[in-house]
């Protein structure tokens, strides 16, 4: 099994470390620059009463199921498959 994975959107994770450990949901928005990603559901209430979108370091994270929408990435998975055989 393959230790690590590049996470895309529509992944779905669950979060391991910090205050929102324990919860899971898909990944809305990957930014690169930042080395964050954002997930659904994923909160924080701000001063005024509104929501904002938390983003979260993909270290922090572990891969529940992937989003296999693309033949690249599915070609991926199962030649992982295959070495570990």
């Amino acid at each position: 099994m393959r230790r690590n994975f590049p996470l895309r959107k529509g992944d779905v994770i669950k979060v391991m470390r910090g205050s929102f450990k324990k919860k899971e949901g898909k990944v809305t928005a990957v930014n690169l620059k930042k080395k964050a990603i954002m997930i659904e559901h994923i909160q924080r209430t701000k001063k005024d009463g509104s929501k904002v979108s938390v983003w979260i370091d993909p270290s922090k994270v572990m891969i529940k199921e992937l989003a296999l929408e693309d033949k690249e990435r599915i070609s991926a998975v199962q030649k992982n498959a295959s070495q570990t055989q």
